[in-house]
């Protein structure tokens, strides 16, 4: 399991859990980063490495870049456009350039595995040094349970 997190960001409230929609914009094993902007798939980023999970935004949920609230889906697998249920399960803390930029795990039934939680742990420290490489202000602070009350 990884270790707790170091200084979260104060100014993002955790999810709690409930059930939400997740729109998936990058499948799992895809190296294209895509986002949804003005009612299209738009490129990012290709990566150097595949995303290890299915990743998009939770329907209706704002965040604070003006994407929507990043979604990480665990469930049966899913492809770009596909809109996925489940519960808000954990939350992997991460800002971008001092933004609040977490991420919302979410899966069909709130069941979280610890292999699972290293997988996510390792892409995001990965994925904050590739940033920071980049020049980007960016770090991941850890997975902590969608209530808040401690490492999921």
């Amino acid at each position: 399991m990884p270790p707790p997190p170091a200084r979260m960001p104060q100014s993002a409230p955790m999810p709690g859990r409930r059930r939400v929609s997740v729109f998936v914009e990058t499948p799992q094993g895809s190296f294209v980063k895509r986002d949804w902007v003005d009612g299209r798939l738009r490129l990012k980023y290709v990566s150097p490495v595949r995303c290890p999970f299915d990743y998009g935004h939770v329907v209706g949920e704002p965040a604070a870049d003006g994407l929507g609230q990043d979604g990480i889906w665990l469930g049966p697998a899913a492809r770009p456009l596909d809109v996925v249920e489940g519960l808000v399960t954990a939350v992997a803390r991460f800002d971008d350039g001092g933004v609040v930029d977490d991420k919302w795990i979410v899966t069909p039934d709130g069941s979280f595995a610890s292999s699972d939680a290293d997988r996510i742990d390792r892409f995001f420290r990965m994925y904050a040094v590739v940033k920071r490489l980049l020049g980007k202000r960016s770090r991941y602070h850890g997975i902590v349970a969608a209530d808040g009350a401690g490492r999921a």
